[in-house]
């Protein structure tokens, strides 16, 4: 189990970030967290305190555990050139890497996507293609690829994920509905069959960090297969209200199955003894956070 003493946090203002911070100030850790700029936010009533990024504050605070979520996600993409998404991106792997190495620290997380899968094994990256997944994909390879390193390290890869703190509840498809039911009516926009395995991230933070990885050094996040519509409906379920579901379904199309085959993540967490949310569970709790406070969308980095 790793040393829970001392943790730093890379990408910090973004979902996986405070969600990580959040978890860990129940267990009373000390807490060393990086953003984008120094600022004080209030998150849930509580005061979080994030630094910019400087490597001495960080060998002066001695990190047992390194959770690295910094990372720009694939919607900036589109807000930016490619030569600037790959180079921003490729600055934040070798920042990481830099970390990897302190002589103090026990435990390195890093924070990946199931969009590196197909890239894994490819001489050469494909960045015009998928400059996400082939820069995710990149990330992974790098922090693993030194053996002595390796051992210390595990690589989370998110494929789909809910939580009370997303940070841009409009661009995923699991707080997006919600959102919608709370309205009163959901619109699904695919017209064909969208397939995905949701777990809490807390709980899949709770278990990428305590859990050893074994000999591959990754964890894939897994949970409950449910199509979209299937979602939808359990959404309005939970909330006690009457569907009201649009969607315009062409039967023949492709599905869109986007999940891992959960057996990592079925391994990982009964090795540290975690039930995790089931998926009524987690609709709860995102639901009541949208409720309560509309969670406005942030221009953090998010997983």
């Amino acid at each position: 189990m790793s040393n829970l003493e001392r943790v730093a946090i890379l990408g910090a203002s973004g979902w996986v970030g405070r969600t990580a911070w959040h978890w860990l100030r129940q267990l009373d850790t000390q807490v060393l967290a990086f953003a984008g700029s120094s600022r004080i936010e209030k998150i849930s009533d509580v005061d979080y305190r994030f630094e910019e990024y400087d490597v001495r504050k960080i060998q002066d605070f001695k990190p047992t555990t390194v959770i690295d979520s910094a990372f720009l996600t694939r919607e900036k993409v589109s807000t930016l050139t490619l030569e600037r998404y790959i180079g921003t991106n490729t600055a934040l792997i070798e920042q990481a890497l830099e970390l990897q190495r302190l002589p103090t620290v026990e435990r390195f997380v890093g924070i990946s996507s199931g969009a590196s899968i197909p890239y894994l094994k490819l001489q050469t990256p494909n960045f015009e293609l998928d400059p996400y997944g082939s820069l995710k994909a990149t990330y992974e390879k790098r922090l693993l690829q030194n053996h002595e390193l390796r051992a210390k390290t595990t690589v989370g890869r998110i494929w789909s994920v809910s939580g009370p703190l997303v940070t841009k509840p409009s661009i995923f498809a699991f707080s997006d509905l919600a959102k919608q039911a709370l309205g009163g009516a959901i619109t699904i926009k695919a017209p064909h069959e969208v397939w995905r395995r949701y777990v809490d991230l807390e709980d899949f933070l709770k278990v990428v960090v305590l859990a050893d990885p074994g000999q591959d050094r990754a964890v894939d996040s897994g949970g409950e297969l449910i199509e979209i519509g299937q979602l939808a409906h359990l959404i309005f379920e939970v909330l006690g209200t009457t569907p009201r579901i649009e969607r315009k379904f062409v039967s023949g199309l492709l599905a869109d199955r986007y999940y891992s085959d959960d057996i990592s993540w079925q391994e990982a967490s009964s090795q540290i003894n975690l039930i995790p949310k089931n998926i009524r569970d987690q609709i709860a709790l995102v639901t009541d956070a949208l409720g309560k406070t509309g969670v406005p969308e942030s221009n953090s980095e998010i997983k």
